[in-house]
């Protein structure tokens, strides 16, 4: 799927109606988003091959590569002003880029983290304050920040069970990581 740029009015209406969409287009991803499960096997991948670090297509490419292993995601960046706003998210392994004027704000979950640590959270808390309450996600899936840059940050969405959710996590901070060389 290409990646277009959506409006938050649109998303809300695609991801809350997915289910009643028809159209060529919509039924391919109508039939993608229906068959999704999140993959495993972070553990294998060696690399995202994202790009060049300075390239500012990289948080968004590297993005768009673990869309396959969450339930849903969200890429944030923060701008000259220090603001950061989701530009990005993907929901079902459909990633969809977001309008700039329409990019909900998220300077009070990212906060001060190192590129070390992972913040993680109740998805059921999260999602509503990121303005995506909407999307239908497992009531037990938790929500995992990682911050592998100043200003690149991801909020990952995971039902895996608990047993391999931190090797999963773990294997996403690594490759993040490796992203963005740190």
């Amino acid at each position: 799927m290409s990646l277009a740029k959506w409006t938050l009015r649109q998303l809300q209406f695609l991801l809350s109606h997915v289910e009643e969409l028809v159209g060529e287009d919509r039924n391919e991803i109508r039939d993608q988003m229906a068959l999704f499960e999140p993959q495993t096997g972070l553990d294998m991948i060696e690399s995202l091959d994202a790009g060049e670090i300075d390239d500012p297509q990289t948080p968004a490419r590297a993005f768009a590569k673990l869309a396959p292993f969450y339930e849903a995601g969200f890429l944030a960046m923060k701008d000259d002003n220090n603001a950061w706003s989701i530009s990005h998210l993907f929901w079902k392994g459909q990633v969809f880029e977001l309008e700039e004027e329409e990019q909900p704000s998220l300077n009070k979950l990212v906060g001060d983290i190192s590129p070390l640590q992972v913040q993680k959270a109740e998805a059921s808390r999260v999602l509503p304050e990121l303005e995506f309450g909407y999307l239908v996600v497992p009531p037990t899936a938790k929500c995992f920040l990682l911050k592998p840059s100043n200003d690149t940050a991801y909020i990952f969405v995971s039902d895996l069970p608990e047993l391999w959710t931190e090797d999963h996590v773990t294997a996403t901070q690594r490759l993040l990581s490796h992203s963005f060389l740190l």
